[in-house]
């Protein structure tokens, strides 16, 4: 997709990590297997297939029986005395999406016809790797359930160490240049080196001129604080507009506060309302439209004011 290149410059590289984690990690969904099903029953339909189950039925048993044995709690680790007790339902899924992808790979269909050809093979490789991401095991690999946005259970899995695999697929294969505010700690770079995998990289520490003990706080949320995320997103926003002032406070009045949404501001800017005026505060100023030079005039124009 790229073509060809002769080096990788990676900016925000303290990012890697998190992206490749996410990349060769994966989320497993009930309804995501069910359609797969439905999909495997219409292309065998299609195709005039002699058995046009193809194993759908084992599998969509099986990975009913699975769900229902997931823990129930909005996160929880899957640990190993877990898997010991509930090794048969999972076995059973993984044999029944195995045995449904043998059959996918024995329909007859026309050779001559490369899209049905394809769509086959799809199909057959989707059943493989649901197997597959199932039954992968090891010391580098944690499992977990966590539940999507419409409260259904997600059975999760990602690698704890990323740098074999970095190392292997890039570093070992192609200049790169990582480029970050924040790949050192203490200006020593081991700790992201040992956590992606560069071996012996040349590295430069240019420094910054921000004097963090000067300009900068770090405030720590009650731990007690909902996670922005999916149901318990609107319980965040109101806990950081009650919290939010606080900060206000410490920067002397002067803050930017920055949504990820028109309406996220909108709703920020209503719920601090209220703590602001008793405060005496001057009110928020938001402008959804407004141009950089008009933001750029009303800040140099005024007292400190929250944006």
């Amino acid at each position: 997709m790229l073509g060809n290149y002769d080096a990788v410059i990676i900016d925000e590289a303290h990012e890697i990590e998190e992206y490749a984690t996410s990349a060769l990690g994966d989320d497993l969904r009930i309804t995501g297997i069910k359609r797969l099903t439905t999909e495997v029953l219409n292309f065998a339909g299609k195709q005039d297939a002699s058995d046009r189950d193809c194993g759908t039925s084992a599998v969509n048993d099986a990975v009913t029986f699975a769900w229902a044995a997931l823990p129930d709690q909005e996160r929880a680790t899957m640990t190993l005395g877990w898997f010991a007790q509930n090794f048969e339902v999972f076995a059973t899924l993984i044999e029944s999406l195995r045995d449904m992808a043998k059959k996918i790979g024995q329909i007859e269909v026309d050779y001559m016809d490369d899209k049905v050809v394809g769509r086959r093979t799809l199909l057959a490789t989707r059943a493989s790797k649901y197997a597959d991401t199932l039954s992968t095991s090891g010391p580098e690999i944690v499992r977990w359930v966590e539940r999507d946005p419409r409260n259904n259970k997600v059975l999760c899995s990602a690698p704890l160490n990323v740098g074999d695999w970095l190392n292997a697929w890039l570093w070992s294969r192609v200049p790169s240049i990582l480029v970050s505010a924040t790949l050192s700690v203490g200006g020593d770079f081991e700790y992201v080196q040992s956590r992606i995998g560069l071996p012996e990289p040349t590295t430069l520490n240019v420094g910054t001129p921000f004097d963090f003990n000067k300009q900068a706080l770090l405030y720590l949320p009650p731990a007690s604080t909902p996670i922005p995320k999916g149901a318990s997103m609107n319980a965040w926003r109101t806990a950081s507009a009650v919290q939010a002032p606080e900060l206000i406070d410490a920067a002397k009045g002067g803050a930017l506060i920055l949504c990820t949404s028109t309406s996220a501001m909108v709703e920020m800017e209503s719920n601090l309302r209220p703590s602001l005026d008793r405060r005496g505060s001057p009110p928020p100023f938001q402008a959804p439209a407004a141009s950089s030079r008009r933001l750029s005039a009303t800040s140099q124009a005024a007292p400190p004011r929250l944006l």
